[in-house]
């Protein structure tokens, strides 16, 4: 219980700071923090936005955790065991945190209806809250404006092809509905960092095989939503970088005195300019390179590249799954790089790197 309350009041936590302090306090250095290029507060203040952001989740918990009661104790799991399962199922695919009251994860509830409902409530968790209080608002069509909703979409198909031609290629599943249940949970939980898994560990390495590990690798080091309880380098991000490239391309082709203009659209419409790409292209670097640290410190400990950087990817972007490196029995040096990329990828790197630069100028005398 404990374990579950502390992440879904830390998810909370963080996006009522990334929303509040981080975004909209500081002109000039929340921007370069979130990539964005524009807020993302909900209320003009932190108190009214945290009480936002805890209603948002409030009401969600009071719909969702008695529909996966339900659907536990029809399983046949007794009435308390069930709803204690049931609540703690919720906030951590709510929170995206991906533990479970079983060793075996999700995989020990082997019933289709309870991983759909807990697809949609991780998938829920992942949107942004800044997303989530424009729909209740009335603004219901930001859901399919936002650049963050189409870039998701877009990077989530590449990962399930990925992944599903991996498996195909290997036909370890050989009924198609099998297939897709164990693709489409598996890719979804961990393109929302959620975590949560219907197989264990070690079937990525004996079953899936590298190009599915690849898939799923790609779609948790991309990850969900800024302003959610999603980690990773998130689809805002990678969108802008993606309108970046369209608009050097485009700058190349008309001539040099053709004003080029370029929009994107979270909230409401922004225009594209170079500051934004450049912050967002700055924080998908630094996420390459905290991956790339991982997955090297993993390999110097004698594991194939592909599983390093599967479970150095996990940590970086704070998923959860393991494809069985992370283990009690793992190099001591690993669990303390894969505790730093941890760390550091909840708080999005570039909040190291000011929490660096306030201490050494305190150091200073500043």
């Amino acid at each position: 219980m404990w374990r579950h309350l502390l992440s879904f009041a830390g998810g909370q936590a963080t996006v009522v700071i990334a929303l509040t302090f981080l975004v909209g306090s500081s002109p000039g250095g929340s921007p370069r923090y979130v990539g964005e290029g524009g807020d993302g507060q909900l209320l003009p203040d932190v108190v009214r936005t945290a009480r936002a952001v805890l209603l948002v989740s409030l009401v969600y918990l009071a719909v969702a955790t008695p529909v996966l009661w339900i659907v536990l104790v029809a399983s046949g799991q007794s009435v308390a065991r069930g709803f204690l399962h049931a609540l703690w199922m919720f906030m951590s695919a709510w929170s995206t945190g991906g533990l479970a009251p079983q060793s075996s994860n999700a995989y020990y509830y082997h019933s289709m209806l309870f991983e759909a409902v807990t697809v949609a409530i991780f998938l829920a968790g992942s949107i942004s809250f800044a997303l989530h209080w424009a729909v209740w608002s009335g603004r219901r069509g930001e859901v399919w404006r936002s650049i963050e909703t189409v870039s998701f979409t877009v990077t989530m198909t590449i990962a399930v092809l990925a992944t599903a031609a991996g498996l195909m290629r290997l036909g370890v599943y050989p009924d198609l509905m099998a297939s897709l249940r164990k693709i489409l949970y598996q890719v979804m939980s961990g393109h929302t960092t959620t975590g949560l898994s219907t197989i264990y560990p070690r079937a990525f390495v004996r079953q899936w095989g590298p190009l599915a590990m690849l898939g799923i690798s790609f779609a948790m080091a991309i990850g969900a939503s800024t302003a959610s309880t999603a980690g990773g380098i998130k689809g805002m991000r990678v969108g802008l970088a993606f309108k970046g490239l369209v608009l050097d391309v485009r700058r190349a082709l008309l001539p040099g005195r053709t004003a080029v203009v370029v929009q994107w659209h979270h909230l409401r419409p922004r225009v594209l300019d170079g500051g934004a790409v450049s912050s967002a292209m700055l924080i998908i670097l630094l996420y390459i390179a905290t991956y790339a640290v991982g997955a090297l410190a993993g390999m110097l400990y004698g594991y194939p590249p592909i599983e390093a950087l599967f479970d150095a990817v996990s940590a970086g972007s704070n998923s959860g799954l393991s494809c069985g490196i992370t283990a009690p029995a793992m190099p001591a040096v690993l669990k303390v790089v894969y505790l730093l990329e941890m760390w550091a990828g909840r708080l999005e790197i570039v909040g190291v790197i000011i929490l660096g630069g306030y201490t050494v100028s305190l150091l200073r005398g500043r």
